[in-house]
């Protein structure tokens, strides 16, 4: 009359070890074999956010990888441009909780050029000091240190500096 089988007595899925001790040790195997498991897959979490930059227009945008978002883990990007027509770019905040490292990228999506001059930018990660930073002119190259500043978590443009970016990328260590 019942169509499942059953399993062994002595099958894992069936019963634990009546010892408390031994129950207690099973349950902790269990436990450090699910959150060895969970590690593994969340080595490394990335979210992305697209965002169109209309000319003549200030904006800040926040990505993070905490609901609700933290400063901890949040990447804010503001910016000044001015320009001809919208461009589509790209907001990207990695980190990895096994090295502490956070990272964030703003970018022109698919790495293409911009049309677009900056009359101000702020790219701010984490709470904690930049250890890494690259500043990407039009055409790819660095821009040159005298054209941006780094203080603590931020990176700005300083007066008079060329106006153009395609795109910012930022490091830091996460405070444990």
């Amino acid at each position: 009359n019942n169509p499942i089988p059953a399993l062994p007595k002595n099958s894992l899925l069936v019963s634990m070890p009546k010892n408390p001790v031994m129950k207690s040790i099973s349950m902790i195997v269990l436990l450090v074999t699910c959150a060895a498991f969970l590690d593994g897959i969340l080595a490394s979490t990335e979210h992305v956010q697209d965002f169109r930059i209309i000319p003549g227009q200030s904006e800040t945008i926040q990505i993070s990888l905490d609901v609700p978002a933290t400063p901890a883990s949040s990447c804010k990007f503001h910016y000044e441009s001015s320009g001809a027509t919208p461009e589509n770019w790209v907001l990207t905040i990695t980190g990895n909780p096994q090295t502490g490292e956070l990272a964030c990228d703003v970018s022109r999506q698919h790495g293409a050029e911009t049309y677009l001059l900056f009359n101000k930018f702020s790219l701010q990660l984490g709470v904690d000091e930049l250890k890494q930073v690259s500043v990407f002119d039009n055409e790819g190259r660095l821009l040159e240190d005298d054209q941006y500043v780094v203080e603590d978590s931020t990176v700005q443009n300083t007066p008079g500096w060329s106006g153009q970016i395609r795109g910012i990328q930022v490091k830091t260590s996460i405070s444990q």
